[in-house]
């Protein structure tokens, strides 16, 4: 569904910190497609409804509240009013789009399934990434063509000329840099093409290296470096999360812990348990 529509919002309740609304600020929320675009005052904010699905509740028959999810951690939300507009309409609206709550969160639980198996791309959105730029391997060393992100991983296609794909489990680093070469292992082979090295200055190029076991594909482009680790940081920073392991989380909350001491110190007064049998349990609780 292409169809755009625009509803009020109010009563925005904060959350996004990189664009930093004002609590309580309204303004407008726009459907497209999948995609949305809350609008702030002077502020917009857009992504996609299968990144951060709308959960939606009623307020009255004529409004309702949005509960806008991150996908990949549904703990993280930002709230805002829809007055004018009931939830059974909001809620027609993205079934229509193929975007309703539950079906998206279902999704993302398959996400998270295939991301704990390794699959770190799966957040990744499908994206023109590259306009213009040259793969150093081709024949052609006047060539040029676009790098595109897709839900297989990555493909360069120059008019009339290379076509290359990198599966997303190939890929095992991507490095962003002004060097038109990597330090590799013995094992790898550098996909550089000699004359396209000659024919290019390094001072006005960056060169995007995305390895796979066996070879080290470099696509070169006239761009700022922030540019280009811009148009790569969707990819970049999901691999990067990918190699960081998830902090460790506290075996039992506080209130739990109190809870079971109390229930310990219970069953060793009733005679249930021996001092020395309470103090080994209490040390197995408290870790």
């Amino acid at each position: 569904m292409s169809t755009k529509t625009r509803y009020r919002v109010a009563n925005y309740g904060g959350g996004f910190a990189d664009t930093k609304p004002i609590v309580g600020e309204a303004g407008t929320v726009t459907l497209e497609g999948i995609k949305w675009t809350l609008k702030l005052g002077r502020r917009k904010i857009t992504d996609r409804l299968e990144m951060w699905p709308f959960e939606v509740e009623p307020i009255d028959s004529d409004s309702c509240r949005v509960t806008v999810h991150r996908a990949s951690d549904p703990g993280v939300a930002i709230t805002f009013d829809v007055p004018g507009t009931s939830a059974e309409v909001l809620r027609a609206d993205l079934q229509e789009r193929g975007c309703g709550y539950d079906v998206l969160m279902d999704e993302a639980d398959d996400r998270r399934a295939l991301k704990d198996q390794g699959a770190w791309w799966v957040d990744v959105p499908p994206y023109l990434a590259l306009i213009g730029c040259h793969w150093t391997g081709a024949k052609n060393t006047k060539e040029t063509g676009d790098l595109r992100v897709t839900a297989e991983g990555f493909e360069y296609k120059a008019t009339l000329g290379s076509r290359v794909r990198i599966p997303w489990a190939a890929v095992e680093d991507i490095d962003v840099s002004n060097q038109a070469t990597r330090r590799v292992t013995a094992t790898r082979v550098l996909a550089v093409g000699v004359l396209a090295l000659a024919a290019q200055k390094s001072e006005v190029l960056r060169y995007v290296h995305i390895a796979d076991k066996n070879t080290v594909f470099t696509f070169a482009i006239k761009a700022p470096q922030d540019k280009v680790l811009a148009a790569m940081r969707p990819v970049l920073d999901a691999l990067n999360r990918q190699a960081q392991p998830e902090p460790a989380q506290p075996r039992t909350a506080v209130g739990s812990v109190a809870d079971e001491l109390a229930k310990l110190a219970s069953l060793r007064d009733s005679g249930v348990l021996s001092d020395e049998e309470f103090a080994a349990q209490k040390a197995k609780l408290l870790g």
